[in-house]
């Protein structure tokens, strides 16, 4: 019973961190790394990659010199790809985008975004993801030394309990796995 209530309350304890970074957001000006999630089978953008790209136009709309590396494999259609398909038609300039389409999960997204920025001579960048997934972005960042700044998009109330639940599992998973 013991074992039990010390799990519930390590679980507990990392959820209110989760949900507390997620209110941290930046004046800072730089480069965005988006990070994306799976469009729907349809190609169709689920409303988790829809908030952060309703962020990531209006920040790219205001700030017209900054670039945005739009992070996310995926086939037939990959995340960069859908995500550039919607900044675009929402007016943003293709010349401003920059795809990574070989990550599969937040590590990766970063270990790829990481390469970009010194290919780019990029030295900090704003981190757009959704609020609940900035916590363990900033963890993982400084892991690989990277200078990132968060900048979080509201998670959907729809999927607000499962993206919270999940994130817990994988934040635990990327302290002791992603190295």
């Amino acid at each position: 019973m013991k074992k039990l209530l010390s799990l519930a309350l390590v679980l507990i304890l990392v959820f209110l961190s989760i949900y507390a970074y997620g209110f941290q957001e930046t004046s800072t000006r730089a480069d965005l790394l988006v990070f994306g999630a799976p469009p729907k089978e349809d190609g169709s953008l689920g409303s988790t990659l829809e908030s952060r790209l309703i962020k990531a136009k209006q920040y790219l709309l205001v700030h017209e010199e900054a670039r945005a590396i739009l992070l996310g494999g995926g086939s037939p259609l990959s995340e960069a790809q859908a995500m550039a398909d919607y900044l675009v038609e929402a007016g943003v300039s293709k010349d401003r985008l920059i795809l990574e389409e070989n990550s599969s999960s937040t590590w990766t997204n970063l270990i790829e975004a990481r390469q970009l920025m010194e290919e780019l001579g990029i030295d900090k960048a704003l981190a757009l993801s959704s609020d609940y997934h900035m916590l363990r972005i900033r963890f993982l960042a400084k892991r690989l030394d990277m200078e990132l700044y968060p900048l979080p998009a509201k998670t959907p109330a729809g999927v607000l309990i499962p993206s919270y639940g999940r994130e817990v599992l994988a934040l635990i998973k990327s302290f002791f796995l992603d190295r």
